[in-house]
């Protein structure tokens, strides 16, 4: 039996909501806060607050782009702000404020697409960011 849970959407390119409960709240033991140091396509390198790089690939490189747009983007030292759980298959950036609080705070309440899949996770509070979510391809 698979360690990964199945997760109840029908689309590899969607964030369900439990998957974001799992990957940011019950089972956040893989999620790590990081920088985002380059994007090639669907192609996404990450600079982890420990030192390491890894590299992931989202499904939605053109809404990631639009993102990463953003006049409102959240920067840590220069760069964009992003969480990842990996093993739940999660990518989010950060929106809000152009800093980040000295604490993070992720709020699992969402706004869903029109397909039903998770597209952002709410702020808390004026000085904390919104998470703006990607499923990662396997």
């Amino acid at each position: 039996m698979s360690s990964r849970p199945e997760f109840l959407t029908t689309r590899s390119d969607q964030v369900h909501p439990i998957q974001v409960k799992l990957a940011f709240l019950t089972d956040n033991g893989q999620a790590r806060p990081a920088r985002l140091t380059s994007v090639d396509g669907d192609l996404v390198e990450l600079h982890q607050l420990d030192g390491t790089t890894t590299s992931v690939r989202v499904h939605d490189a053109v809404r990631l782009a639009h993102v990463l747009g953003r006049d409102d983007l959240c920067r840590l030292r220069g760069l964009p702000l992003v969480m990842v759980n990996q093993q739940h298959r999660v990518l989010a950036v950060a929106t809000g404020p152009a800093t980040p609080p000295s604490k993070l705070a992720v709020l699992i309440v969402s706004r869903l697409g029109d397909d039903g899949g998770v597209v952002e996770l709410l702020s808390s509070s004026d000085d904390q960011p919104a998470w703006q979510t990607f499923a990662l391809r396997t």
